[in-house]
């Protein structure tokens, strides 16, 4: 790498070597090559040297952030190079990004997540400065929320708060998310608003504060998000509800609305609802999972199935084989495939319970 004249790709291919050799002795090496070698050696050199911590371009990131003549993807490298040496010298050129209307966005984002990492107190003022701005566009907010990523003080906490009822559901999963991470209690004021959220990340944070602390007058609302839209986070409840049925003071309701929940035709909550039940062995639960083994959902079908496999109650014994018999019926007539996971999976289940029980 030393010898003159190389070929660019070569050149190119040695740095790469060395990076992916996690060569650190190297970054003075590796700093002038990607000064002296163009943009892309620029963007192969300096996340490494962001990522090792290496000072090697400290001098020159910081020049960028005071020159107007520095590009984009120059001045994201300088920014993400100076947050992670922890540079506190860049913070007031960072500030004055942060604040500058004809920055690009992703530049003055970037400014703001770094000013945050940098920082964990003193950045309130100017995160209130944002977040007080008039227009409803999220990107105030976004920065407001970024600078105070470290920040626990009752001045952050404020600011956060204003932010929750931001237009933005991005801003209000971005306060949240700060708050939950202070202390949850200071979600659960906003709780029941969040889990009503057209956005499951403010769904999500409203669930776990409630997780988090329970209540018996906090089950029905989690309840409610078993047949939530998002696959993670309805999954997320129904074991998070499995897991707080092992209190004393929490089972019975846990078991009221997972029956409630359970007793409804929505099929998502069907399905998360059995699963919860099962795993509580409730068994007056078997008699709905009897009815739900003819649901028009696959995913019900083959968890109706299941459950009565696990309860293993033998009075329902006559009615897994009748459905079983349906089920064959329909493999013979053409109604059912092979291919068709719901009944081949939930004849698989009611088999393995007749061999279980």
């Amino acid at each position: 790498l030393q010898q003159p004249n190389l070929h660019p790709q070569l050149l190119y291919a040695l740095c790469s070597a060395l990076i992916e050799f996690d060569v650190q002795a190297q970054a003075e090496l590796l700093a002038q090559q990607s000064q002296a070698n163009g943009q892309a050696m620029k963007s192969l050199v300096e996340p490494a040297l962001a990522r090792w911590q290496s000072p090697a371009l400290s001098g020159e990131w910081l020049r960028r952030l005071d020159d107007p003549a520095t590009d984009r993807l120059s001045m994201l490298h300088a920014i993400e190079g100076l947050a992670a040496l922890s540079e506190t010298n860049a913070t007031a050129p960072l500030q004055r990004i942060i604040f500058d209307a004809y920055s690009p966005p992703n530049v003055r984002m970037s400014a703001a997540r770094a000013a945050g990492k940098i920082h964990a107190s003193e950045l309130e003022p100017e995160a209130k400065k944002l977040a007080e701005q008039a227009d409803s566009e999220p990107l105030a907010g976004l920065m407001a929320v970024a600078m105070l990523r470290q920040h626990d003080s009752d001045a952050a906490i404020q600011v956060l708060r204003s932010l929750v009822g931001h237009e933005s559901t991005s801003v209000q999963s971005g306060a949240l998310g700060r708050l939950f991470a202070i202390d949850p209690n200071l979600v659960i004021p906003h709780a029941e608003a969040a889990i009503a959220s057209s956005d499951v990340n403010v769904r999500r944070l409203g669930a776990r504060a409630m997780i988090t602390l329970p209540q018996v007058d906090r089950i029905a609302s989690l309840s409610s998000l078993l047949d939530d839209v998002n696959p993670d986070l309805r999954k997320e409840v129904a074991s998070a509800l499995v897991h707080l049925a092992k209190q004393d003071d929490l089972r019975d309701e846990v078991i009221k609305q997972a029956s409630a929940v359970l007793g409804r035709n929505a099929w998502r909550g069907c399905e998360q609802a059995t699963v919860v039940l099962v795993n509580l062995d409730h068994k007056p639960a078997g008699d709905r999972l009897v009815d739900l083994m003819t649901h028009e959902r696959f995913e019900v079908m083959v968890t109706s199935a299941w459950g009565l496999r696990r309860l293993a109650i033998p009075e329902h014994l006559p009615a897994m084989l009748e459905q079983a018999k349906s089920i064959l019926v329909g493999f013979r007539n053409g109604r059912w495939t092979a291919s068709m996971f719901g009944p081949e999976m939930q004849i698989t289940q009611l088999f393995m319970a007749f061999g279980q029980m």
